[in-house]
C-alpha cells in the first residue's frame, strides 16, 4: 500500500519507509524506568505490528497518532491504516452504525465515470444507490465543504494583506504537502501555512457538528466515511486536530476511489428516467443521489484555490489590471497581476508535484519566491491524478484516462456559494462556537527522536 501514498510522503528524506526489522523509535520517548528492548516487528505478509514479549516488559502500543507525531516513519502507520481505514472496515461500521454518512469528492466520481465510460450523473446515482443499499443515510458531495474552504481562504488572505510586509500564504488542503512541510521544513513552512481546514476536514465538522445538531443526534452515533482521490487523506483524517473533544473522529474512515470502484463492481441500480428534483429541492444531503455533482467554477480539478483568490482579487481591483500567466515548468504556473504602471500588485502560483515543491523550497530559502498565494499539491497534475484514483495499465492508457477525468470534471461546474453561505449561517445559529471548527493548526515535528533512532540503528 505504501506505493499509493504521494511522493512527498514516501521520500526517504522524511524516513517514510520502515526498514525490515528496524525497531520503532517510540520506546525512545519513554521514561528511563521503562524497558528499552521492546520493539515493533513487521510480519512480511500481513504487515501487522507485534510487540516482542519479554518477561519484564510490557507491550508497546503504537497508535496511528503516535506514528504521525514522532517523525520516525510514516509507513509504520501503514498497517494501522489497512485495518482502520479500509473498505472492509467501512462496510463493517456502516452495518453496525446508527447513522452512517458518506462524503465523496467529485474527483472520485469523475475517475470512476471515466474508467467505466459513464456520465457523471449516472455514476453519482450508481454510487449513491450502492451506498444507500448498505444502509447509508446520506451521500454528500464534498464540494459544499470546498465552497466554504474557498471563501474562508480568501478571507484569510485578505487579513494577511494587512501586515506591513505580507508573507506568502500556502494552501494547506493537501495532506501530502502538509506532512512534508511539518517534517522536513517545519520552521520554514508552518508559519506560512493557511489555517483553513481542507474540504475533507471541514466535511467532518459539518457532519459531526452541524448535521448532528440540526437533526438532534449525538455525534458519536454517526459513522462518517469519505471517498477521496488520495491515500494521504487517510493520514489527514487521523490527525488529533480533527477529533471532537479529543476523542470522537470527525472522519471515521477514508477509502480511495479505487477501493470504492472495486466495491461497486457487479452492482446494478435500477435506472430511472427521472431528471431528479428541481434545483430548489436539491440540497447538500440529496444532490448526489439525484446525479448532481458540483465541480469548481474555474474548472480546476484540485479545487481552484489559487484561481478563486485571483478571481476575487480581480473583481475588486482596478479596471486597468493586466494578468500574465507563465508556465515555469511542467505542473508549475506563475500568475502575476500588474497595474497600469506595470508594477506587480498580486501574484499566485500553482505548484504540483514533488520536483516543483523542491524547487520552490530552494527559492524560498533564497528569498526568491515573491508570491502572494501558493496552491500546493503533492501529486503531479493535482487531485484528479491522486494516488487513490482508478488506474489504467499502461502509461499511455493512464494519460488518456487522466484526460478523460479532467474533461468529466469540467462538465460539472456549478456555483453553490449561496447554499454554502446559508449552511454557514444556520450553523452559526446552532453552535455559537462553530468558527473553532473552520480552522486547524500545524506543528513543527521534532527531529531529535529521529536522530536518536539513527544512532541506535
Amino acid at each position: 500500500m505504501s506505493e499509493n501514498f504521494s511522493g512527498v510522503v514516501r521520500i526517504a528524506d522524511i524516513s517514510d519507509f520502515i526498514t525490515p526489522a528496524q525497531a520503532c523509535i517510540l520506546p525512545l520517548q519513554k521514561t528511563a524506568e521503562e524497558p528499552k528492548d521492546e520493539g515493533v516487528s513487521i510480519r512480511e505478509r500481513t504487515r501487522v505490528f507485534v510487540a516482542a514479549p519479554t518477561k519484564k516488559s510490557t507491550k508497546v502500543a503504537v497508535s496511528l497518532n503516535d506514528c504521525l507525531a514522532c517523525n520516525g516513519c510514516v509507513t509504520s502507520a501503514e498497517a494501522v491504516l489497512v485495518q482502520e481505514q479500509s473498505a472492509d472496515k467501512m462496510l463493517e461500521e456502516i452495518k453496525n452504525s446508527e447513522f452512517p454518512v458518506v462524503t465523496i469528492s467529485p474527483q472520485a466520481v469523475c475517475s470512476i465515470a471515466a474508467r467505466r465510460s459513464m456520465t457523471v450523473p449516472a455514476t453519482a446515482r450508481l454510487i449513491a444507490s450502492y451506498l444507500k443499499s448498505l444502509g447509508v443515510k446520506h451521500v454528500i458531495d464534498s464540494s459544499f465543504a470546498r465552497a466554504l474552504t474557498l471563501e474562508l481562504s480568501y478571507e484569510e488572505w485578505l487579513e494577511k494583506q494587512k501586515e506591513p510586509t505580507p508573507s506568502p500564504l500556502f494552501c494547506s488542503v493537501c495532506p501530502g504537502f502538509v506532512c512534508y512541510a511539518e517534517k522536513t521544513h517545519g520552521k520554514l513552512f508552518v508559519p506560512l501555512m493557511s489555517h483553513v481546514r481542507s474540504p475533507q476536514a471541514l466535511s467532518g465538522a459539518l457532519v459531526k457538528d452541524y448535521l448532528a445538531r440540526k437533526l438532534n443526534i449525538r455525534p458519536e452515533t454517526i459513522f462518517h466515511a469519505t471517498v477521496m482521490p488520495c491515500f494521504d487523506k487517510k493520514l489527514e483524517a487521523s490527525r488529533s486536530e480533527f477529533k471532537m473533544n479529543g476523542t470522537i473522529p470527525e472522519v471515521d474512515c477514508v477509502i480511495s476511489t479505487s477501493e470504492l470502484n472495486q466495491l461497486i463492481e457487479g452492482f446494478t441500480a435500477e435506472e430511472t428516467e427521472c431528471d431528479g428534483p428541481s434545483s430548489s429541492a436539491l440540497s447538500w444531503l440529496n444532490s448526489v443521489e439525484h446525479g448532481v455533482m458540483r465541480g469548481s467554477m474555474d474548472e480546476e480539478t484540485s479545487g481552484g484555490y489559487g484561481e478563486y483568490i485571483l478571481r476575487r482579487y480581480l473583481e475588486k481591483g482596478a479596471a486597468d489590471l493586466k494578468v500574465k500567466r507563465e508556465m515555469k515548468m511542467k505542473n508549475m504556473e506563475i500568475v502575476e497581476v500588474s497595474n497600469g504602471d506595470g508594477a506587480v500588485v498580486f501574484s499566485m502560483a500553482k505548484v504540483y508535484g514533488f520536483r516543483n515543491i523542491q524547487n520552490m523550497v530552494q527559492k524560498l530559502k533564497r528569498n526568491k519566491f515573491p508570491i502572494s498565494y501558493v496552491e500546493v499539491m503533492a501529486c503531479p497534475s493535482g487531485c484528479s491524478n491522486g494516488g487513490g484514483q482508478v488506474r489504467a495499465d499502461t502509461t499511455e492508457e493512464r494519460q488518456e484516462l487522466l484526460a478523460a477525468v479532467n474533461e468529466k470534471y469540467k462538465s460539472i461546474g456549478g456555483d453553490i456559494g449561496d447554499e454554502a453561505s446559508a449552511m454557514l449561517t444556520e450553523w452559526r445559529q446552532l453552535n455559537g462556537e462553530h468558527e473553532k471548527l473552520l480552522k486547524t493548526e500545524f506543528r513543527v515535528v521534532d527531529r531529535n527522536v529521529l536522530g536518536q533512532a539513527a544512532l541506535r540503528w
